[in-house]
């Protein structure tokens, strides 16, 4: 399978590691690429050939083409959302990776009526080990006519989808927003189906909402059919 031209990662993240730290040592960051440890980014990056960039500005200095992978954890500033939009507007296509941080900027910024709820998925029935690790096997038909049967989520959250967007996955009727993080399911907590991936055309570009990115990681990338599953969202149109 032939993937989209450019992949490119940009983690807003705050690094407060020393040169020489990285120098000698692997990180250990949240979703870096250097990271071999259950929580980076290194199987990910050799299975796609990801590159990853230190600015918005850069990533998105590419019009016409090409995938930017986002997960928000610092706040953007307006300079930084204004790249995005031309970005996706010019063409591009955005993955869009959230649960608690601040991916909700990036949505508005497109004018997309969607949002990270940000709460907590919990699923004491369809999961894998406990109720923290959802699976979803409510799968749109492109990704079933795939062979994407499940996806097994980690520490997610859920998406809030008002427009009329696509659809891509969703949870078990048994999952619910633990709003307040008691981990039990108490009256008013929001039960399933809910959506954790959707799709938009924004322009002459795509966006897709993921809401967990920890489905890139070197502990989960390989569960389920995780790996499957980007691999069809970053090929997009080029099968």
């Amino acid at each position: 399978m032939k993937l989209l031209n450019l992949v490119v990662i940009a983690l807003v993240v705050a690094l407060f590691v020393s040169w020489l730290s990285i120098a000698f040592y692997p990180s250990a960051q949240d979703f870096m690429r250097a990271n071999p440890f259950w929580n980076g980014l290194r199987d990910f990056s050799e299975r796609f050939e990801a590159d990853m960039v230190p600015s918005i500005d850069q990533a998105t200095a590419q019009r016409g083409g090409g995938l930017l992978i986002a997960i928000p954890y610092l706040s953007y500033n307006d300079e930084e959302l204004a790249h995005i939009a031309g970005f996706v507007m010019a063409g591009g296509s955005l993955l869009l990776m959230d649960d608690y941080g601040y991916g909700n900027q990036a949505l508005s910024a497109l004018e997309l009526d969607m949002e990270f709820s940000g709460e907590p998925l919990l699923d004491p029935y369809i999961n894998y080990r406990n109720q923290w690790l959802p699976l979803a096997t409510s799968l749109a038909p492109e990704l079933r006519e795939a062979g994407i049967e499940r996806l097994n989520l980690n520490h997610a959250t859920a998406l809030r989808v008002r427009g009329t967007y696509e659809v891509l996955a969703w949870s078990s009727d048994t999952a619910y927003l633990d709003s307040n993080r008691n981990e039990t399911w108490d009256e008013g907590e929001v039960r399933g189906p809910l959506p954790l991936a959707a799709r938009a055309e924004v322009g002459l570009g795509t966006v897709t909402v993921v809401s967990d990115p920890s489905i890139l990681i070197n502990s989960m990338v390989g569960r389920g059919d995780n790996a499957a599953f980007l691999r069809h969202i970053i090929a997009g149109d080029n099968p």
